[in-house]
Parts: structure tokens; C-alpha cells; sequence
């Protein structure tokens, strides 16, 4: 996390692309409260930091078993979005990650798109990954079912470190909607670390998506009401999205 942090940090309002830089470039927005989204776009579009440690590197993404990375990206929507050119990700795919943050509403929306370049059908477990700022002190506070057990049956999982309402914000990690009939292969939350795993299958020259929701708020009782109105997946949260768009997600 320091040496992360010890590289150059830049602050990026409205431009029309993200130039290649010799450190480490965020693209930083905040929210209507305050809280801050900070984008790794000349890395992976992983949440670098956060407010105040929320993150320490989350919602990366895997293909294939390999780490998507991004070496640019475009602002988009007024500077409210960022979002990075299509990546080969080894001999069969191509992965595009986007980033969208609203003025009202203290959440970010991932959307990864990825391609099959193959002429024949393909099976690819794709990952979302990353680690939480509450370190050790990490503890879920509510879950879609209500059991407070990280499940794939879930929708989404709200977590904390020591105290509700105080240290860190308090985080809910939104994985699937509402009616949908993909499940996580795999879902597990180690301490801090977070993985969810899901298995795609696309046809040929195909493109599937999946769609995240990263929530910072105060305390878990406005984290657990964020993610119940993310996952009906209703107008705010499918904002800039396409109809093609909104066909493609799997989650």
C-alpha cells in the first residue's frame, strides 16, 4: 500500500483522454458526499485508495487466469466516467473496463466487456479481486439473504472494520442483479481480500459483460439501502448504458 501511494498521484477534471505517464495515474471523482473514487487507469481500473483507506486496491479483474491491465483510457460523461481501450488478454480475448461514478449517489458502477476474437466457442472464468482498507478488522454487517455469510447465491455483502459509523467507510460490494440467472462460480471474502469468480461462455467472435457496484457510505444501514436499490437495477444505476449494453450483462 505505501509504495502504491509513495508514486505519482494526478488529479484528472474533464479532458479528452488520459495520456501514458511515468507513474502511477488516477482518475479521481467524489461524490455528492464526499466520497472519493480513485481509478488506477494506467494499471488495471482497480480503486486505488478510496476515502480515508476505504480500499487498498480493489475490483481488479482477471480473464483467463491473467490480470487485465490498462495501460490508457478516456474520460467520459462530463468527467463523471473513465473507461479503457479493448486489451488482448492472451490469443482469445479482449477486455475493455469502464468506470462510471454519479453525481448523486455515493456508489461506482464497473462495467467490463470482454470479447471472444477466436472463430469458436469459448469457456473463460473471469475475476473480480482486490483488498479492502479495514484490514484485519474486516467484518460483514448484512447480506442480500440476511445470514451475514458471503454466499453465491448472494447479491451483494456490506462490510466494515471495527465500528459502525467511524474508521473507514463502510463498503457494499454489489455483484448481481435482481432476476439474474448467473451466479458466481465462486465468491470468498479472506480477512480483507476479496474474489468473485464467474464462468462466462461466449460464442464465436461473442461479447459478454459484468456489471459491479462499489458503494462508500458512513455507516451500513445507508450501505445496505444503496445496495438493495443497485441490484433493481433501476434507471440511475443503468445510466449511459446502451440497450446493447444492458443485453450483454450476465450478472
Amino acid at each position: 500500500m505505501l509504495a502504491r501511494k509513495a508514486l505519482l498521484l494526478v488529479l484528472l477534471v474533464v479532458a479528452p483522454a488520459i495520456a501514458m505517464g511515468a507513474g502511477l495515474r488516477l482518475f479521481q471523482v467524489r461524490t455528492a458526499n464526499n466520497f472519493l473514487f480513485d481509478v488506477m487507469v494506467e494499471s488495471n481500473m482497480g480503486m486505488s485508495n478510496g476515502l480515508n483507506d476505504a480500499y487498498d486496491g480493489c475490483y481488479m479483474l482477471r480473464v483467463a487466469g491473467s490480470e487485465v491491465r490498462t495501460p490508457s483510457a478516456t474520460i467520459l460523461y462530463g468527467g463523471r466516467g473513465v473507461q479503457s481501450p479493448r486489451t488482448a488478454v492472451g490469443n482469445l480475448f479482449k477486455v475493455s473496463r469502464q468506470v462510471y461514478v454519479p453525481t448523486k449517489g455515493d456508489w461506482a458502477r464497473y462495467y467490463d466487456l470482454i470479447v471472444n476474437t477466436s472463430s469458436s466457442k469459448q469457456s473463460v472464468e473471469v475475476e473480480v479481486f482486490g483488498n479492502l482498507g479495514s484490514d484485519s478488522s474486516t467484518k460483514v454487517t448484512q447480506t442480500s439473504d440476511n445470514d451475514l455469510s458471503v454466499e453465491t447465491s448472494d447479491l451483494w455483502f456490506v462490510t466494515d472494520d471495527f465500528e459502525d459509523g467511524a474508521g473507514d467507510p463502510t463498503l457494499a460490494h454489489v455483484f448481481r442483479r435482481q432476476g439474474s440467472k448467473r451466479s458466481p462460480e465462486r465468491i470468498a471474502l479472506d480477512m480483507d481480500n476479496i474474489s468473485i469468480r464467474y464462468r462466462l461462455k461466449l460464442a464465436p467472435r461473442g461479447r459478454a459483460a459484468l456489471v459491479f457496484f462499489a458503494v462508500q457510505t458512513s455507516n451500513s444501514t445507508e450501505a445496505t439501502k444503496l445496495a438493495r436499490e443497485l441490484t433493481a437495477f433501476g434507471a440511475p444505476a443503468k445510466a449511459h448504458l446502451s440497450t446493447e449494453d444492458i443485453r450483454r450483462i450476465q450478472n
